[in-house]
């Protein structure tokens, strides 16, 4: 009988079962989720005012609030970064276009003219059998 007993204190479900890190894990993903639907600006604002009203009591939840703030930053500066890289490659692009090219605009022009030009009109350029 007593053998029994020890068994069924012995069994756990597997919400009990689970160690301690695999809860944190689960907790932290699970407040980190809530915060994201909430917004940065609001959890910035509730752990500034002490972070009894959407961080939590405690300061294991403003440690765990100040982190995913943290990672929000980042991602912030990441896109930030992101956005503005399409711009610089605009201006070296165009930049280097405009120094390979900057003794044929005169060119480039005059074919832009001859090519919007019908076939019988004349483009304004002279031809190499007219010289």
């Amino acid at each position: 009988m007593a053998e029994l007993a020890l068994h069924r204190t012995l069994e756990r479900s597997p919400i009990e079962a689970a160690p301690p890190a695999a809860a944190h894990a689960r907790m932290r993903a699970a407040k980190f989720d809530r915060w994201e639907r909430i917004g940065v600006e609001l959890v910035r604002a509730d752990l500034k005012q002490g972070g009894r009203f959407i961080v939590g009591p405690g300061a294991g939840f403003r440690a765990l609030a100040e982190e995913w703030l943290t990672l929000k930053d980042a991602q912030r500066r990441e896109n930030e970064q992101a956005e503005r890289l399409p711009d610089f490659v605009v201006r070296v692009l165009r930049g280097a276009w405009s120094s390979a090219y900057a003794g044929t605009s005169g060119l480039l022009a005059r074919y832009a003219g001859s090519a919007s030009a019908s076939p019988g009109e004349k483009s304004g350029t002279r031809s190499a059998t007219a010289e």
